[in-house]
């Protein structure tokens, strides 16, 4: 039971590090076509 939380919290931690990293490129690029 401990071991399946603590990779449930794991994978969750990654896969929102994940989300914010896909953010970050999404901005990065809309930003760019907004100044050309």
């Amino acid at each position: 039971m401990y071991l399946k939380s603590s990779t449930f919290i794991i994978g969750l931690s990654k896969y929102r590090w994940l989300k914010v990293v896909e953010q970050l490129i999404f901005n990065h690029y809309f930003s760019m076509d907004m100044i050309i």
